[in-house]
């Protein structure tokens, strides 16, 4: 039996979600709890991804967690890119590729953290490279 979408919902094609407060709002909340729901949209003929402020590895995880529950949607789900570091790189996490990021300079990075540490505040770097082998690293540095 073929799912026919309400009208409301006829002209959506994607729903992308944060991780942490929104898809994942408390402790509780499974990831087989979180499948069912991106499994409705499947049969809607509706897309999932995801965007959050994890790092690319974070991504990873939950991505995979929900493909081992996939079930129904289609084979490469999780070839849709992801948005990580809060909107700084869009990559796809099986690949691993990173299609696009936004670079902070150096410059502006070393000032943000001084003002930071001025402040009282402890201040974290999350860094992603991908070079020519393209297989991305990422790091986190942490200031106090």
């Amino acid at each position: 039996m073929k799912y026919v979408r309400p009208a409301a919902l006829a002209r959506i094609r994607l729903v992308v979600a944060d991780i942490d407060g929104t898809l994942f709002r408390a402790p509780t909340d499974s990831i087989e709890h979180i499948a069912r729901h991106v499994r409705k949209l499947s049969r809607a003929g509706i897309r999932f991804s995801l965007a959050t402020g994890r790092a690319i590895a974070g991504v990873q995880r939950v991505t995979r967690r929900l493909e081992e529950q996939r079930a129904v949607w289609p084979l490469r789900q999780w070839g849709l890119p992801v948005v990580a570091y809060n909107g700084a790189v869009v990559a796809i996490p099986d690949e691993p590729a990173v299609l696009d990021r936004r670079v902070i300079g150096a410059q502006v990075v070393c000032l943000v953290v001084e003002a930071a540490l001025r402040g009282g505040c402890r201040a974290l770097v999350y860094t992603c490279r991908q070079p020519l082998d393209l297989l991305y690293t990422e790091n986190v540095f942490g200031y106090t």
